[in-house]
């Protein structure tokens, strides 16, 4: 619907032209003294005019959600949301994106803390960590690349019902009428892999206060991280609920 509001803008103009034209000339009054002329001109204008402002506020709402790097639901998020490119046995694999394979292998998350102790009392399948961001929490999950980290936290998301998912933009922050798009819904923020903002023009902790600011009478909003260590994102560790890494 969006992409029909820039021929729109210039039809518009053409009309109101058209119409100013036959007034000066003397032909509307001919034309619409014709049966019928003037309900099917005055619901066509109707028409229009209603599709053009259904276009327009499709265009400006799509045109603040360019303001995050991501801006979709949990329902429709796909595995290329997150750089994950859909792969056969055998296919390999080229640029930045990682593969997708349909299969899949569960994974168990333990706590930061206990990574080398082998206590295991509180681990967490993928049920459990989208139940803790279904109630608002957040978790940073923690390993080496490669190790299937941005693939675990999609089964996780894709567990979580009824919540928009943004992913922040590396280079700049959202405009405040961006952020009024989250005021009442049920929010994630994805930030996969946290080191890829150490050093970023956006400073993400400022980021996160503005996402509670959102929130101040709004339901909650979670937030879910990968990361390759705890040193390099010790400065935005702490907005997060718990640190795990991922173990087979």
């Amino acid at each position: 619907m969006r992409r029909l509001w820039p021929p729109l803008a210039f039809v518009w103009p053409a009309i109101i032209v058209a119409i100013v034209v036959n007034i000066l000339s003397g032909q509307v009054a001919h034309v619409l003294a014709l049966p019928g002329a003037w309900p099917a001109a005055t619901v066509g204008l109707v028409l229009v005019a209603f599709v053009t402002w259904l276009a327009r506020r499709h265009w400006s709402t799509h045109r603040l959600q360019s303001d995050f790097d991501l801006f979709t639901t949990t329902s429709k998020l796909k595995p290329e949301d997150m750089g994950l490119a859909r792969t056969r046995r055998g296919e390999n694999v080229m640029g930045p994106r990682r593969p997708y394979f349909d299969a899949y292998i569960p994974r168990i998350a333990v706590p930061y803390a206990a990574r080398h102790t082998g206590d295991a009392k509180s681990t967490y399948d993928e049920a459990a960590l989208a139940k803790r961001v279904g109630e608002g929490e957040g978790f940073l999950l923690i390993g080496q690349p490669t190790e299937g980290k941005t693939r675990t936290l999609y089964e996780v998301l894709s567990r979580v019902q009824n919540c928009v998912v943004v992913r922040p933009r590396r280079d700049r922050m959202p405009s405040d009428q961006a952020f009024t798009l989250l005021k009442d819904a049920r929010v994630v923020c994805l930030v996969d892999d946290l080191n890829y903002f150490v050093e970023a023009p956006l400073d993400l902790l400022k980021f996160f206060r503005r996402l509670t600011l959102c929130h101040h009478n709004a339901p909650y909003w979670g937030r879910v991280a990968t990361a390759e260590s705890c040193r390099h994102s010790a400065p935005q560790r702490h907005h997060y609920s718990e640190y795990m890494n991922r173990s087979n």
